[in-house]
C-alpha cells in the first residue's frame, strides 16, 4: 500500500461510508472490509483515530477519522 495521508470529503449512510472525494476524483465504495480504533499514547491524550479498511471501484484504500472529525485517505494499495 502506498502512504498519501491527504485529506478527503466523504458520503455516508449512516457510519457505513459510500463515496469518497479525493481532488478531482469521485471514488465509490463498494464494502468495508475492516474497521478499528487507534490511540497512541493516551497518557499524552494524544488523538483517537477510527480507521476503516474500504474496497472501493479505484482499489483497497484505508481512511481515518481524526479526534476532529476530519477525514484522511492514509493508504491506498498499489
Amino acid at each position: 500500500m502506498k502512504l498519501l495521508n491527504t485529506p478527503i470529503t466523504v458520503e455516508a449512510d449512516g457510519h457505513i461510508l459510500t463515496r469518497i472525494y479525493h481532488g478531482n476524483e469521485i471514488i465509490t465504495v463498494r464494502r468495508r472490509l475492516d474497521f478499528w480504533r487507534l490511540q497512541s499514547d493516551w497518557w499524552h491524550k494524544e488523538e483517537v483515530r477510527t480507521y476503516q479498511l474500504l474496497e472501493t471501484d479505484s482499489g483497497i484504500l484505508e481512511v481515518y477519522r481524526d479526534g476532529e472529525g476530519r477525514w484522511v485517505l492514509a493508504r491506498r494499495q498499489d
